[in-house]
């Protein structure tokens, strides 16, 4: 089985993510559709955000950013809002600027600076899912 690259940036940092990436997931929730883009639909409230959580609303934008969605889809430009909100968060912040690098047209590239993205939730998952190349929902 291959180390999940956001325990080994963390543990070589000496930190803890206290995040469980594997599990049951309740019916209906982010891992319950092989389609990236709708299990993203599932999550975001009509706000914007994953259940009020920065983390998890930051992993989201950066999914759907990832998945080329239209800058101009309700989905991002509702979490896009909400991020800016709380755009003292790093989390918030790192999102915003990944918003803005596809803004300016240039091309998103994951790397080692994405990955505090992907501490919380299914959409840290998803992303480290889109992230690694592997299929959603197939153990990565």
């Amino acid at each position: 089985m291959r180390p999940n690259p956001l325990h080994a940036l963390l543990s070589a940092l000496g930190l803890s993510s206290g995040v469980k990436l594997r599990g049951k997931r309740a019916r209906g929730s982010v891992g319950a559709s092989h389609d990236p883009d709708r299990r993203l639909s599932v999550e975001l409230g009509p706000d914007g955000s994953a259940e009020g959580d920065v983390a998890r609303t930051s992993a989201a934008l950066a999914c759907l950013l990832l998945l080329h969605t239209p800058l101009q889809d309700p989905r991002v430009l509702r979490a896009r809002a909400w991020l800016r909100e709380h755009q003292q968060d790093a989390l918030a912040s790192l999102a915003l600027g990944l918003y803005d690098r596809a803004e300016a047209g240039l091309t998103l590239t994951p790397d080692a600076s994405w990955l505090p993205l992907g501490v919380r939730g299914p959409e840290g998952r998803l992303l480290h899912q889109l992230m690694s190349g592997a299929r959603p929902d197939t153990p990565g």
